[in-house]
């Protein structure tokens, strides 16, 4: 049996008596378990290649934390397997991370309204991780609701995505909705003209490929037509020295600014009035810089 056979085996035995965000956690992490070590025989597996597998986790710039995880899913996923009597000992047992490993390679930064141009002029309009960033910077979108958004909850007449669910990538690459972590997080997000124009764009193409065959097809798209790989997505945003988290952030500053701007120009009686509009305080910032068009 190979560890990526256990892991699914594991996973599905114990999916019943976790919580879902929990079993959201696992299968992230063992999705990185899997690229590293799934094809390896269990029998054949050793501490050497816990080393490797470590070592290749942290030259491609994730951090402490996620080592720490995948981890935490291996031995799990392990001593379940010394338990069906299908090994004699869990080789991850004993193993002991290597911070050094990734102080030396975190290699990431903050990024810059910049940064995020640079990275849309090198990844331009229609390459699969065009969208996949502009919707992190522009609607600040969380990556596994950028993942799980279908065409069906982009509202083009009220200029809004609908939040309401988030996607997973499990083990072997298998996509699965999952709510989000907690109800306040579902939302209607307001988007401005120009993202809007590039959306509908973004949808002719689609639908000129062929791979715009039902409402609910996915928005970010490889160019087969499947759903972003989130992995191979992580792995070029670290290349390039920054993390989803870093680009989403400049959506979430602007945000804060915007409150300030709202107690300088408006009243409360205003701003209450924008908000049952559906505007989120980002939307409200770009209607006052007069970037876009709502409708209530």
């Amino acid at each position: 049996m190979t560890l990526e056979s256990l892991i699914q085996n594991w996973l599905d035995s114990a999916g019943g008596r976790l919580r879902e965000s929990t079993v959201v956690s696992y299968r992230t992490a063992a999705a990185r378990a899997v690229r590293y070590l799934g094809q390896k025989e269990l029998e054949a597996l050793s501490e050497a290649d816990l080393e490797t597998a470590e070592r290749q986790l942290a030259a491609s710039g994730d951090s402490y934390q996620t080592a720490r995880l995948m981890f935490n899913v291996l031995r799990l996923s392990l001593d379940y397997a010394v338990g069906q009597g299908l090994l004699a000992v869990n080789p991850a047992k004993r193993y002991a991370l290597r911070k050094d490993l990734y102080r030396q390679t975190k290699g990431t930064k903050a990024a810059s309204v910049g940064d995020v141009e640079r990275l849309l002029k090198k990844y331009k309009f229609l390459h699969p991780y065009h969208m996949p960033i502009l919707l992190l910077y522009e609607a600040g979108l969380r990556s596994g609701e950028m993942m799980g958004l279908t065409w069906e909850y982009v509202d083009f007449k009220r200029n809004t995505l609908h939040i309401v669910r988030q996607l997973t990538q499990s083990v072997g690459g298998k996509c699965k909705f999952m709510p989000l972590r907690t109800e306040s997080l579902a939302r209607d997000i307001v988007i401005d003209r120009k993202l809007k124009e590039q959306l509908a764009r973004w949808r002719r193409d689609q639908k000129s490929r062929g791979l715009l065959k039902k409402k609910d097809s996915f928005v970010c798209i490889e160019t087969d037509g499947s759903p972003i790989n989130y992995n191979r997505f992580v792995y070029m945003m670290r290349k390039e020295g920054f993390t989803p988290q870093s680009i989403r952030k400049l959506y979430e500053d602007k945000a804060s600014e915007t409150a300030a701007i709202l107690k300088e120009r408006l009243s409360m009686e205003e701003i209450r009035l924008l908000q049952e509009a559906a505007l989120s305080s980002a939307g409200i910032a770009r209607y006052l810089e007069g970037y876009g068009e709502y409708t209530s």
